[in-house]
């Protein structure tokens, strides 16, 4: 159906010339492959490397039991090429800039109580969002996150030895990790 056509807001569209200026657009690539291009072309982050996000979703994946979420991040940054490559849900526990929390410390905990969350990513706040004051909207999501997970060695889920200021914890570590490639491995933490 073209909703273009029909309904309350086919009136605007024609008006606002919105029609017209998709049209034009109609020779634009799909809008996934626009969306990594331009996360590629705007991230000056280790996740604008294909290899490295690759390896981090194959981890998280290969790693999932059953939870909700994929991973909880701070900002829609890392989120949003995750949910686009795999489809699975992907928690902003930050919003856009990372600014408005949508969790309390003891929300997460149930949370992970309840299975719906095991992977947590730290240190994705951009220099922006850094600025903008996410570090502090976020500080008690993060610290609670440090006190109670474990560190995922880096070598599992990145390429690289690349100095990054990401940190992946694991909230329920006592589960074990499979490699991404299937292989079943110990429980592995960085310091």
């Amino acid at each position: 159906m073209n909703r273009s056509a029909t309904g309350p807001w086919a009136a605007y569209r024609a008006k606002s010339g919105f029609d017209s200026a998709a049209s034009a657009n109609a020779s634009m690539p799909p809008r996934s492959s626009v969306s990594a291009r331009a996360w590629t072309v705007t991230t000056r982050t280790w996740t604008a490397d294909p290899a490295n996000l690759s390896r981090l979703i194959a981890f998280l994946t290969a790693n999932r039991q059953g939870e909700r979420y994929l991973l909880a991040t701070s900002p829609t940054l890392l989120a949003a090429p995750i949910i686009i490559q795999t489809g699975e849900p992907v928690m902003a526990r930050g919003g856009f800039h990372g600014l408005d929390p949508i969790l309390t410390p003891e929300k997460l905990a149930r949370m992970v109580a309840a299975n719906e969350v095991r992977f947590v990513m730290l240190g994705d706040l951009s220099l922006i969002s850094r600025r903008l004051g996410a570090e502090l909207a976020g500080r008690p999501i993060a610290e609670w996150v440090r006190a109670n997970g474990k560190p995922v060695d880096p070598a599992l889920w990145r390429t690289g030895s690349g100095r990054t200021g990401l940190r992946l914890y694991d909230l329920r570590p006592d589960a074990g990790y499979v490699d991404g490639h299937g292989k079943r491995d110990m429980p592995r933490h960085s310091n």
